[in-house]
């Protein structure tokens, strides 16, 4: 596979120096040095979320009026308003990609990997039926889907497999509009691909391609499509190796199909000057290594985590960092650690706490199956963790709405270098909800 490296300009927003690329043979070789420099540190982080995303699908963009919500007016090009969908359908596409450079101890001689795309598609999208939580699961395997989770959950949660999420499997992309900026996503520990695909929605729908993949043996489980692989937290150590060398991968592969000529659908639609990562809990760690030692990574995002205090010895990007103050996976000392990341970060910088989140507040798992997963922990009732007494947590859709609209507004800030967003970034504009603290300068 040739290396898709390509040379970055600084963000007009960032105002700082373009960051030296780094030879692809050396990318993978240092994003390593750097974990096991800080492996002990992380060693804690081993219960992040069990489960966490394990067909956690849907809601946001999966109807109505929510975020992603196919709409038939044209793509504007005036400045998008970050709280509601943006003017673009959304398209997604299933890939299964082989690394047959780590195929040591990996089921079938090479690591395989699902990942998702979600992506800004053309008008005739518009009124197109739409992907269900189900089809995101390959066919082979839906059948024994179904039959486990009968077991497991309600059967008003059970419909929920067969809602329509707000985006349209393998429809045309739009070409009049890009090139688009990138998103790479990490799922948490027991996580699934396609557990924040309301996020997803959102962004496409604002002009940006969203790339997920399922962890292999990290994910609760991945349908390949001659075998299905579950979770084994035997594996959560070597998640940590695996995790930076999965997006380092995604994104070279990404790259080559963006190539002029390479025949792909996604020929010319990134643009490699507007590359972020984002993730979730065990997700987070990854985004940090990336985000300091990957130059074609221009912002970051982590979603309660990571919970580490990671060495931010070459970290010169913007960060996005959120967090539920009763976050009952996290808790109040790994909170500390991000809010401690947060101020060792370099500006830009923006920070989100949500005084009734919890550690599914950041999924789609409210949503779809809340007995099963975020009971507890995000969602519907819970106890304070200083006194244990009763409360409510943030209703995950309110939630979920404020976190779409700051990423937003984060990643045009900082990667599109729209200045216009910097009023509106350092506003509370919810200060029932949340507490906001953010540098932009």
């Amino acid at each position: 596979m040739p290396d898709p490296v390509q040379e970055n300009t600084p963000s007009a927003a960032m105002g700082s120096a373009p960051r030296r690329a780094i030879p692809g043979r050396w990318r993978v070789k240092i994003l390593l040095e750097g974990f096991h420099r800080r492996r002990k540190l992380a060693g804690r982080a081993g219960g992040a979320c069990l489960l966490a995303g394990l067909l956690a699908c849907w809601v946001g963009c999966s109807g109505g009026q929510g975020p992603g919500t196919p709409p038939t007016q044209e793509p504007a090009v005036a400045w998008p308003d970050p709280t509601v969908p943006g003017p673009f359908p959304v398209g997604n596409r299933t890939l299964h990609l082989k690394d047959p450079t780590r195929g040591r101890g990996t089921v079938g001689g090479q690591r395989q990997l699902m990942v998702e795309v979600w992506y800004p598609a053309a008008p005739e999208a518009a009124g197109t039926a739409r992907t269900r939580v189900v089809d995101f699961i390959h066919h082979a395997w839906v059948p024994l889907v179904e039959e486990v989770f009968s077991l497991l959950l309600p059967e008003e949660e059970m419909a929920n497999l067969y809602r329509a999420t707000g985006s349209v499997t393998d429809a045309p992309m739009d070409t009049r509009h890009g090139p688009y900026p990138l998103v790479l996503f990490s799922h948490g520990n027991g996580g699934i691909r396609f557990q924040n695909h309301s996020l997803a929605c959102h962004l496409a729908s604002h002009g940006y391609i969203f790339a997920a993949p399922d962890h292999t043996e990290n994910a609760a489980f991945t349908a390949l499509p001659d075998r299905l692989i579950i979770y084994n937290p035997l594996f959560m150590i070597k998640s940590f190796v695996d995790r930076p060398q999965d997006l380092v991968f995604i994104l070279d592969h990404l790259l080559e199909m963006n190539a002029a000529g390479s025949g792909d659908a996604l020929e010319g639609a990134m643009d490699t000057a507007r590359i972020a990562a984002a993730g979730h809990s065990f997700g987070g760690i990854p985004v940090m290594l990336l985000a300091q030692l990957d130059p074609r990574i221009r912002a970051g995002i982590t979603l309660a985590g990571p919970w580490v205090s990671l060495a931010l010895f070459g970290l010169e990007i913007p960060m996005m960092y959120m967090i539920g103050r009763e976050d009952r996976t996290v808790g109040h000392p790994y909170n500390d650690w991000i809010r401690d990341v947060y101020e060792h970060s370099p500006a830009p910088k923006v920070f989100l706490e949500f005084p009734e989140g919890g550690h599914y507040t950041f999924s789609d798992v409210c949503g779809m199956a809340p007995t099963l997963f975020g009971t507890g922990d995000g969602c519907g009732q819970g106890t304070r963790y200083e006194d244990g007494s009763p409360f409510e947590y943030i209703d995950y859709r309110e939630a979920q709405a404020i976190q779409h609209a700051y990423t937003l507004g984060f990643l045009e800030y900082a990667m599109a270098g729209d200045r216009r967003y910097e009023p509106w970034l350092t506003t509370n504009h919810y200060p029932d909800r949340i507490l906001l603290s953010a540098e932009v300068h």
